[in-house]
């Protein structure tokens, strides 16, 4: 995770969120970096 001490709450009076997308290759393989950061994803998703 990328949370330290140095990270700060802003209270900035409106919801704020972002929309994460990706893009797909057909007949392309996954890298190792690429399979971990997924497995990540998914793992925060299911906790």
């Amino acid at each position: 995770r990328m949370i330290d001490d140095s990270l700060t709450v802003l209270d900035v009076g409106k919801p704020v969120s972002r929309v994460l997308g990706g893009i797909g290759l057909s007949g392309r393989q996954l890298s190792n970096a690429a399979k971990a950061l997924l497995t990540i994803v998914q793992e925060e998703e299911s906790a």
